[in-house]
């Protein structure tokens, strides 16, 4: 069994062989793997938690590390809420 990754996208020969013991018989298939968009993820953020607390006038600074499998260079934007 095959399950091929993201990065394997392309086509390949996959040669088939079947025999009796005396005689065999070659057979050439072609698969097609079609490349999918995978999800960008977020690996790591700063700060982890989920809900900060801040008093009027403090700074914080915010980062993350996003991963995009498919090797694309991932974009974000940031949005405040209220």
């Amino acid at each position: 069994m095959w399950t091929p990754g993201f990065p394997q996208s392309g086509s390949y020969g996959i040669i088939i062989t079947a025999s009796d013991g005396e005689l065999e018989t070659l057979q050439t298939v072609q698969v097609i793997v079609s490349n999918i968009i995978a999800p960008v993820t977020i690996t790591e953020s700063t700060p982890s938690a989920t809900t900060i607390i801040a008093t009027a006038g403090d700074n914080r600074t915010f980062e993350v590390i996003p991963v995009d499998e498919d090797g694309d260079t991932p974009t974000y934007v940031w949005t405040l809420n209220g």
